[in-house]
């Protein structure tokens, strides 16, 4: 699978064609990214590169954000070393470059997919529902009407902890959050939904 680059990315990255003949400095390029995509950054390091290269720091800025979402994005569709390759031949960088930067990419992509993994969100899962149906058949407002109302009891699962919640609802309200769902797993069958589910 193909990495495909935006024009504003593209202009992002082209910055290392300055350095193409220098790979000293693109690998400490790559040091760079992989500090960002571990730690983060700060403008001091932006500012002291490109003293040093003789650039704007928000070249550099943009540059290293560039190639760190170029990583990324790579990680994040399990993209095979080929195919990296392939994707950065539409930067036109030389081989020696592409080699560098091939390099890098595999050495840290396992991290970043640990990154990656560690940056989701931890949602609450379902482990059991029960419920009960109460109805009030006949009060002195109301003699011949009927009321039903039904309890819910939701227990989940958020990390170690177990949270239940109770709910009281009506028909209509739980008929219509049924439908809901229903829809959402419908729409989970759908192929367009595996194609996405299959690239997070």
């Amino acid at each position: 699978m193909l990495i495909v680059l935006s024009r504003k990315h593209k202009e992002d990255l082209s910055f290392l064609m300055n350095f193409a003949d220098d790979l000293s400095l693109c690998q400490e390029f790559c040091k760079i990214v992989v500090l960002f995509l571990k730690k983060g950054s700060t403008k001091k390091m932006y500012v002291r590169i490109a003293r040093k290269v003789e650039l704007h720091p928000e070249v550099i800025e943009g540059g290293v954000q560039a190639l760190a979402y170029l990583f990324f994005e790579a990680s994040k569709m399990k993209v095979r070393g080929n195919d990296f390759r392939e994707s950065l031949l539409v930067l036109a960088f030389p081989d020696d470059l592409n080699d560098l930067l091939l390099h890098v990419y595999m050495s840290i992509r396992r991290d970043v997919r640990q990154l990656l993994s560690e940056m989701n969100y931890d949602l609450p899962h379902y482990k059991d529902l029960s419920w009960r149906l109460d109805v009030q058949v006949a009060s002195r407002m109301s003699r011949g009407e009927a009321n039903p109302i039904f309890l819910l009891n939701i227990k989940t699962q958020e990390g170690p902890n177990e949270v239940v919640q109770t709910l009281q609802t009506d028909y209509t309200n739980l008929k219509n959050v049924t439908d809901k769902l229903q829809e959402a797993l419908d729409q989970v069958k759908q192929p367009y939904v595996r194609r996405i589910a299959r690239n997070i």
